[in-house]
């Protein structure tokens, strides 16, 4: 039985079409649409047998006489063709952060406004994996002098259709099919709405905005991969002056590091920002049970490591022979103790009545790891 031209598969109409086209045009233009339809099936053989040629020449016709281009077809016609994937929900979390989207009769138009250049290419990249490239070309940001942003401007009724109302039943499967999808919607989200800030006093990775729900799904996913965060909330105005409030979300302490880890930031700005908390000595002090596993991948990693705890960490003995440190947690104290058995030096660990553990270590030991000579 015959197939019609939705049945035919993308990739051999465009491969059809390009065909049909150079050969088209190395000819000046001057072949009739029955001839290429002819010189088609000749060309292609087995792999167009199942086409009528009714329907090749309808094709052939559209390409060549009312400029149809299989290139400018929708990837994904409805939802239900939709497949969860990272770039897909990269793309709801960018477009929930800092996009718009519209529709004045049968056509729709998606925006993304951002000051970010690295920012607008990423999303860019993956609106032509989820929907394709037009006309084979990938999607290219714009600069919009007057508002001083990067714009990226596509037409999709697929992804109009999943925004449009929004909830958040109807772009659940898509971003938590897996933990790759939850990621990736949390990077674009945090790209469009996050913030870091490596002030001693305000070591934090924060995100804003006006959508309740949507803030606290976002808390939902951070906990689900295992990160903690905190919501708070202050009062604001619209610009027509009504009150409303903003909902900031913020992730401190020891689940920075499993941010970077896990989520992280396109943004070369806020990427190096988080980097410098991540590299901070005092951070690596403090949270030092996050880098654990690469603490102990060698003697060497473990010594450097250790010079840096006990620069910060530790009180000297009144006779200056021992440093004892105290830990509230007796994982953190074991970890401590395995990484000083690894490169031979004694010491003593020892529960105390508060719930608390003592590592008892002789302080010219100490002195040796500070002076980088043991």
């Amino acid at each position: 039985m015959p197939l019609p031209p939705s049945k035919i598969p993308r990739d051999l109409r465009i491969r059809m079409y390009d065909a049909v086209m150079k050969e088209y045009f190395d000819k000046s233009k001057k072949l009739s649409i029955s001839y290429l339809v002819s010189w088609l099936k000749q060309h292609f053989g087995k792999s167009v047998n199942d086409i009528s040629r009714q329907t090749l020449y309808s094709l052939v016709h559209g390409w060549v006489k009312r400029g149809v281009s299989p290139y400018n077809e929708a990837k994904t016609p409805s939802i239900k063709w939709l497949k969860p994937s990272p770039e897909l929900a990269y793309i709801l979390g960018a477009l929930l952060g800092d996009g718009n989207w519209r529709k004045r009769g049968t056509k729709t138009k998606i925006s993304l406004r951002v000051k970010e250049y690295d920012f607008a290419l990423a999303y860019a990249r993956c609106y032509d994996v989820v929907e394709g490239k037009r006309n084979g070309e990938p999607t290219q940001p714009y600069y919009y002098k007057k508002m001083k942003v990067w714009v990226v401007d596509v037409t999709s009724i697929t992804l109009y259709t999943l925004l449009k109302p929004f909830k958040i039943q109807k772009i659940k499967p898509f971003v938590e099919s897996n933990i790759n999808t939850i990621r990736a919607f949390l990077r674009g989200f945090f790209d469009a709405e996050g913030e870091c800030s490596n002030r001693k006093s305000d070591r934090r990775v924060a995100c804003s905005n006006k959508n309740y729900e949507l803030i606290q799904y976002v808390m939902e996913l951070l906990r689900k991969i295992g990160i903690e965060s905190k919501l708070r909330w202050k009062k604001s105005k619209t610009s027509k002056g009504r009150s409303t409030y903003i909902w900031r979300l913020y992730i401190y302490g020891r689940y920075i590091k499993r941010y970077a880890d896990l989520v992280g930031f396109v943004i070369k700005k806020k990427r190096d920002t988080l980097q410098e908390i991540i590299n901070d000595e005092r951070y690596q002090v403090r949270y030092f049970m996050e880098f654990l596993d690469e603490i102990l991948q060698s003697k060497e990693t473990i010594v450097e490591f250790l010079r840096k705890f006990f620069k910060y960490r530790g009180c000297r003995s009144k006779t200056d022979r021992f440093t004892r440190v105290q830990f509230k947690l007796a994982e953190d104290a074991e970890a401590i103790s395995t990484m000083l058995r690894k490169i031979g030096i004694d010491h003593r660990i020892k529960k105390i009545p508060s719930n608390r553990f003592i590592i008892t270590i002789a302080t010219s030991d100490v002195e040796k790891l500070l002076q980088n000579t043991r």
